[in-house]
């Protein structure tokens, strides 16, 4: 409640492992936050578009990736690391996954659309 005190609708919920699970929806993004049995905040996973995506990230994609339709990301940041964006891209030939992070770029999965060939 202190991280995130503009959160719409938390819904708590134990997990199986122990420690907690929310969900919510904060300025568009939809989040879910997971924390240890004793509070600890062990990650946090945001899900949005475009919009939402840091300027840095979306130019680093673009320069590349200028034909592509971006269709949605996943923001996952832990506590001691780097904040990681995968980026799921779109064009008539098929879809990839791009993993961003610190300034890097990489292809973390790809399908081709077979009707199109």
């Amino acid at each position: 409640m202190k991280t995130y005190a503009t959160a719409v609708d938390a819904d708590w919920q134990p997990m199986k492992e122990g420690g907690w699970q929310v969900r919510f929806v904060k300025d568009s993004i939809r989040y879910r936050v997971l924390y240890s049995e004793k509070g600890n905040w062990l990650f946090t996973l945001g899900a949005y578009g475009e919009n939402k995506l840091p300027r840095d990230v979306r130019s680093l994609v673009r320069s590349t990736y200028y034909d592509y339709i971006i269709s949605y990301i996943d923001e996952v940041s832990a506590p001691g690391q780097s904040t990681v964006y995968l980026v799921q891209i779109r064009d008539a030939r098929g879809m990839k996954v791009l993993r961003v992070s610190e300034g890097e770029m990489e292809t973390v999965n790809e399908l081709t659309n077979l009707a199109a060939h």
